[in-house]
C-alpha cells in the first residue's frame, strides 16, 4: 500500500476516535448542566454605571438605576410662589410610606410649621448596604430647599433648610444612598448630585450606580468592582454622614479595599 494513503487512513482513524471520544464527553456535560467554553457563569456579577448630565430644576426627573423601564425614584425640582417663595429639590420612591425602595436619610428639619424627612447629603466612600437599611424611612424626602413667608398666620419664615441646601452655597458631588427592587430582591446603589444655583435650589444630577448582585453593599461614588479602573470623584464632606466613610487608604486597594469594609460590615 502506498505510504501515503497509510497516512491518511491513519489520520481518519484518529480523527473517528477523537470525534467519539468527545461526542462522549459533550453528552456527559451536557447532562451535567454545562456547555462548551462555559467555563465562567452568563450573567457576571458587577457594579453597573451610568453617567448623566440632568439639571433639575422645577420638573422631575425619573431615576431608573438598571435600564429595565421601571422607575425607581422619581428627583424633584419644585417652586412655589403661592404663599410667598418656597423652592427645593426633592425625591420620592413609588408607594410613599409603604414603598420598599428607600433613601438614605433620616434627619428630621423644621420648616415653618411643617416637618420633614432630609436624605443625607453623603460625601464618598460610605458603606450602602443591608446593614443601615432599617434605620432609613420611606416616602418623600427632601434634598434641600428655600422657604420665605411673610405674613400669614404661621408667622415669619425665611431661610435655607436641608442637608444639600448648605445654609445657602449648596454642595458639589454628594451622594444619595438607594435601596431599590429588581424582581423582588433588594439592590444598592447610589445618585451623585450637585444642588445650588437660584437660592440654592436647583440640581444637577451626573451619574448613578447599582451593584448588581442582590443584598451585595456598594460603597458611594464606586464605578467598578475592577481595581484598575478609576473611581468617582471623592468629595470633601462638612455634613455628618450616616455611615462609616472608607478612607482613601482603602479606595486605593480598589475591589481589595471594598472588600475588607463589606467584611467589617458584616454584608
Amino acid at each position: 500500500m502506498n505510504k501515503s494513503k497509510v497516512s491518511r487512513a491513519r489520520q481518519v482513524k484518529l480523527s473517528d476516535s477523537l470525534q467519539q471520544r468527545l461526542g462522549v464527553y459533550a453528552m456527559a456535560a451536557t447532562a451535567a448542566g454545562v456547555g462548551f467554553g462555559a467555563s465562567a457563569p452568563a450573567a457576571e456579577a458587577k457594579i453597573v454605571y451610568t453617567p448623566v448630565h440632568e439639571r433639575i430644576y422645577n420638573n422631575q426627573v425619573p431615576l431608573d438605576l438598571n435600564q429595565d423601564g421601571v422607575v425607581d425614584f422619581t428627583l424633584i425640582g419644585q417652586f412655589d410662589y403661592a404663599r410667598g417663595t418656597r423652592c427645593g429639590v426633592f425625591v420620592s420612591a413609588p408607594g410613599g410610606q409603604s414603598a420598599v425602595n428607600k433613601v438614605w436619610g433620616n434627619q428630621e428639619v423644621k420648616v415653618g410649621g411643617f416637618s420633614s424627612v432630609a436624605a443625607f447629603a453623603l460625601p464618598a466612600g460610605v458603606i450602602i448596604g443591608p446593614k443601615g437599611l432599617g434605620a432609613q424611612p420611606a416616602g418623600f424626602k427632601m434634598l434641600g430647599q428655600f422657604f420665605s413667608v411673610i405674613g400669614t398666620g404661621e408667622g415669619t419664615y425665611r431661610g435655607y433648610y436641608g442637608p444639600w441646601a448648605n445654609g445657602g452655597k449648596g454642595v458639589t458631588n454628594r451622594f444619595l444612598g438607594l435601596a431599590f427592587v429588581i424582581n423582588g430582591e433588594t439592590h444598592y446603589g447610589w445618585a451623585r448630585l450637585n444642588q445650588g444655583g437660584y437660592r440654592a435650589c436647583t440640581g444637577l444630577l451626573t451619574g448613578y450606580a447599582y451593584e448588581s448582585t442582590p443584598n451585595k453593599a456598594i460603597a458611594t461614588g464606586q464605578t467598578s468592582d475592577n481595581a484598575a479602573d478609576e473611581q468617582a470623584v471623592l468629595a470633601p464632606s462638612s455634613t455628618p454622614a450616616e455611615g462609616r466613610p472608607a478612607t482613601l487608604g482603602a479606595l486605593a486597594w480598589g475591589s481589595r479595599g471594598l472588600a475588607l469594609w463589606r467584611r467589617d460590615e458584616g454584608n
